[in-house]
């Protein structure tokens, strides 16, 4: 299998990280298994629940949510960092 890693135009290019992964075409949020929030400290909790709950409310068994609050993030002045890990099946 191979991996495809995606960069499209817009994606900000941190030299705090290398690789990016992003849904490949076709694929939507549903396809998601698995998110990974990571939350400021000076964030609104409140606010960024209720930016990303949507997303996660999808019809069926939702997917697994891990969310933490950080003192600092990778890229300067973010108050969100999300990430996803999506399963998707090729024919």
């Amino acid at each position: 299998m191979e991996i495809e890693r995606l960069q499209p135009d817009g994606l900000v290019r941190s030299p705090a990280f290398s690789h990016v992964a992003v849904v490949p075409p076709g694929a939507t949020l549903a396809d998601v298994v698995q998110w990974t929030v990571l939350v400021h400290t000076d964030a609104d909790l409140g606010a960024a629940y209720g930016a990303i709950g949507p997303m996660l409310a999808t019809g069926g068994a939702p997917p697994l949510v891990t969310a933490a609050r950080v003192a600092g993030l990778g890229v300067p002045g973010a108050l969100l960092e999300v990430s996803a890990v999506a399963a998707v099946v090729r024919d």
